[in-house]
């Protein structure tokens, strides 16, 4: 989902508002699944509570967003600044994942542990795209010509970088 996003934002759309729509809706979609994930995964007791979380922190990037746009001038595109609250969300969530691998003590060998890995995935990449949008909205008002030349290079690393740990995840054989 992630590369098919990928390639229609960067290759198939040229107006910058149908980027930024598509964006937003690429991080939605990727919140509400690795949110699913982690539910699926870690402590079930507080399901509601979790579910009522997940909904919230979507609430309020929507609602972020909304607010910090500007509709006079819609051309320059819906803000995605917001996605930071999802960032935050899946550093929170590796390392409640790891805490629930320590907890359990499922695994002998933790860099058998598919659970492990994809944790190590999500950590680079929450930690990764959360000080890439600190400097979003910055850059957007200082510098956007730096931005467009830095955005792709540094989203295509912290995205590779993630799938390979992700490939350790999908091959790893749980002991």
């Amino acid at each position: 989902m992630g590369l098919l996003f990928d390639v229609l934002i960067s290759l198939l759309l040229k107006d910058y508002l149908y980027k930024t729509i598509a964006a937003n809706i690429l991080f939605l979609l990727e919140f509400s699944f690795i949110s699913l994930y982690y539910v699926r995964n870690t402590n079930k007791a507080n399901s509601l509570i979790t579910k009522s979380v997940i909904a919230a922190v979507a609430i309020i990037f929507i609602g972020y967003n909304l607010l910090n746009t500007d509709f006079c001038h819609i051309e320059k595109g819906i803000k995605i600044s917001g996605a930071i609250f999802f960032y935050t969300s899946y550093i929170i969530y590796a390392l409640t994942g790891f805490y629930t691998i320590i907890k359990e003590k499922k695994s002998i060998f933790i860099e058998k542990s598919a659970f492990f890995w994809a944790n190590v995935a999500i950590l680079i990449y929450g930690s990764g795209m959360f000080f890439l949008m600190l400097c979003t909205d910055f850059l957007r008002i200082t510098n956007i010509a730096l931005l467009s030349h830095l955005w792709v290079p540094i989203t295509s690393s912290i995205n590779i970088l993630e799938f390979l740990v992700l490939t350790l995840a999908l091959t790893s054989k749980n002991p």
